[in-house]
């Protein structure tokens, strides 16, 4: 789309978007830790682009957008009290982990919706109980790698392609209950 849009790159990189219109601008918090409090975000693809951020998203009114909220699998935002309309209410997840990472799926108020497949390569996969994850078409791949999902709700609504678990590799196994 040709949609404006506010940058914060780097880790470290801070500071507060309040009490603003963003009509057609989306937030790209690729790193760092800024704060988003109290804004109006409208007609765009996706509202908050969170990348790996430690971002603070709340009080701000979503309407009119494709989703709300996309984040990098070691992404860890923190959501409170935002209002959406008209928009997917989901945190789209994007694979951003490198060999050895160890990736926690915490419960937020929105569900995890799959946007590429995710390969973890000799670290581990914690999943919150009552965590809700679309795959979708995609993959979750543990290589060599542990899992822990307690209460977690699978499900792929991607047409007729189904989502599944790949568990390869010695060393890779783990419980899901």
């Amino acid at each position: 789309s040709n949609d404006g849009y506010i940058t914060f790159y780097n880790s470290g990189t801070g500071g507060t978007i309040s009490n603003s219109v963003l009509d057609n601008v989306y937030i790209n918090a690729q790193e760092g830790s800024p704060t988003f409090d109290n804004n109006e975000v409208s007609n765009v693809l996706i509202a908050f682009y969170l990348g790996t951020s430690t971002s603070t998203v709340s009080n701000n009114t979503i309407i009119d957008c494709g989703d709300a909220f996309e984040m990098g699998t070691t992404g860890v935002p923190n959501f409170a009290n935002n209002t959406i309309t008209n928009t997917r209410a989901v945190i789209n997840l994007l694979d951003t982990n490198g060999t050895g990472e160890n990736v926690s799926l915490i419960k937020y108020q929105y569900p995890y919706r799959m946007v590429s497949s995710l390969t973890i390569t000799n670290g581990s996969l914690t999943i919150d109980p009552n965590v809700e994850i679309d795959l979708r078409q995609y993959v979750i791949n543990l290589n060599g790698s542990t899992i822990s999902a307690d209460q977690v709700n699978f499900k792929s609504t991607y047409n007729s392609n189904d989502g599944y678990i790949t568990f390869y590799n010695s060393g890779t196994g783990g419980t899901i209950s």
